[in-house]
């Protein structure tokens, strides 16, 4: 009898053998006596389990798939070989044999069958599920041509972890945080250093991360050339059937690569910042909208040219106009003040030039509002409001209204502090056995310090470290 688990309870895979095998008859892919469930686009048939099991395992593997073929460019409806996935449970007689494999089957009289055996377990890693599902697309894809005697050891290491880095990257919204990261910390590695490696070369944490990233942004930059998607796609079946070195098909494929190294490393080092731009779809943390808003309010006086001056006393084209008032010869009013936040309007307010940066903190409000943390719109707002108050010369209550304002946003933060702490506390008070999940902290030290020791140690960078050092506040 079939052990009963809910899905939150999932799969353990690890470490996918690769064979190819000519004992499976032609035919259905699962016998009509076993109970089994087939996924929409009926590319993935799934038996074992129970029912609930079988169907969200084909609607995951459906949603992945899709996923898959989205970020490479690919129509999903362009499948040729079925999938088969077993679930088993941890008492079943054939978890020795089938824990954590895979197989293709040779289908006659032309095609394959790809079978994933996945063991049932109260161990939950969805991401290991992900990575080797993922795999298995990729398998799929090299296998694309029909063509029989395929080498199925050749999917290099950056494609599988950049593809599935990828897909993670858009379900997230694209984040820019990792490649800022990199950019920021000028520790980018070169691409023949992404190529050559592989995931299970790094055993920190950080290097593992970056490694992913690398790849990630690799893959993107491919898919991002003329004919991206399918030279991509040729790339995938050449793997399979192809003797050349994989260095010499991908420079085939992909030109961009066939250069200096110099062109190359710029080329590289171009797509690594382009990916660390953030989008519009990139939400900023508590912290992060604290800083920027601090830094929206700021008016600075001297920055308002005379040019933007002239433009703010002309009418709007809106307005009806109105004869200009007789000169009284007197110039412009200014004052002493220069720069300073918005709370210190009273000493700014009389200047001619005020309602001008008024009108520029207003427009770094309005762009911060796309990005902001869900929950400082309303404060947005509400500064915005004030400001309008401001630039039509009235003063009544604005006092009042950004003090009120600066504590909402303490309380705020306090607010989202003790989330964090919250959530922090949790994570580390309710597990029920010790994990390795943090054994990596220490190898991402070492890393850090290797890291550290690669500087350049030329005269102009040590002049400009130690001027850095000096000039710091």
């Amino acid at each position: 009898m079939i052990r009963h688990f809910p899905l939150s309870v999932a799969v353990i895979m690890s470490g996918l053998s690769w064979t190819l095998a000519q004992d499976q008859p032609a035919g259905k892919v699962v016998p009509e006596s076993i109970q089994n469930a087939i996924s929409e686009s009926g590319q993935f048939t799934v038996y074992g389990g129970n029912s609930t099991q079988r169907g969200e395992f084909a609607a995951r593997c459906e949603s992945l798939s899709r996923d898959v073929a989205n970020v490479t460019g690919r129509d999903k409806s362009a499948w040729v070989h079925p999938y088969v996935i077993e679930l088993t449970v941890a008492d079943s007689p054939q978890v020795v044999q089938r824990r954590a494999s895979a197989r293709v089957f040779v289908l006659e009289p032309s095609g394959y069958r790809l079978q994933l055996y996945l063991l049932i377990d109260e161990d939950f890693k969805l991401s290991e599920f992900q990575q080797e599902f993922i795999k298995l697309l990729l398998i799929e894809r090299m296998l694309q041509t029909n063509r029989p005697n395929a080498n199925l050891d050749r999917l290099p290491n950056w494609v599988l972890a950049g593809v599935a880095d990828l897909v993670e990257y858009r379900r997230a919204g694209r984040p820019s945080d990792v490649f800022n990261a990199l950019m920021e910390a000028r520790q980018i590695p070169p691409v023949s250093e992404v190529l050559s490696a592989s995931l299970s070369d790094y055993s920190d944490s950080v290097s593992r991360g970056i490694y992913r990233a690398c790849s990630a942004a690799l893959v993107q930059s491919l898919l991002d050339q003329a004919n991206g998607p399918a030279r991509f796609q040729a790339l995938l079946e050449d793997l399979a059937h192809s003797k050349a070195p994989v260095d010499e098909l991908l420079r085939t494929h992909f030109p961009a690569l066939d250069q200096d190294s110099a062109a190359v490393a710029k080329w590289w080092t171009l797509q690594l910042a382009a990916m660390s731009e953030r989008s519009a779809y990139d939400l900023l943390s508590p912290r992060e909208t604290e800083r920027l808003l601090e830094q929206s309010l700021l008016i600075d006086l001297t920055s308002v040219t005379d040019e933007a001056l002239a433009k703010n006393s002309q009418p709007s084209s809106n307005r009806l106009l109105k004869l200009p008032k007789r000169s009284s010869g007197k110039p412009p009013v200014k004052t002493e003040f220069s720069t300073g936040t918005i709370t210190q309007f009273p000493e700014f307010i009389k200047d001619s030039r005020a309602p001008v940066a008024l009108k520029q903190c207003e427009e770094r409000l309005t762009k911060l509002s796309a990005r902001c943390f869900p929950l400082y719109r309303p404060i947005l707002t509400s500064y915005g409001k004030t400001i309008a108050i401001l630039i039509s010369g009235k003063t009544d209550g604005a006092a009042a209204e950004l003090e009120t304002l600066g504590i909402r946003r303490q309380e705020l933060l306090t607010l989202m502090g003790g989330v964090t702490d919250y959530m922090n506390w949790y994570s580390t008070t309710q597990v029920k056995e010790a994990s390795n999940d943090f054994n990596g902290f220490a190898e991402a030290l070492k890393t850090l310090k290797r890291l550290e020791s690669r500087k350049r140690q030329d005269p102009i960078t040590e002049y400009l470290d130690a001027m850095e050092q000096e000039l710091a506040p």
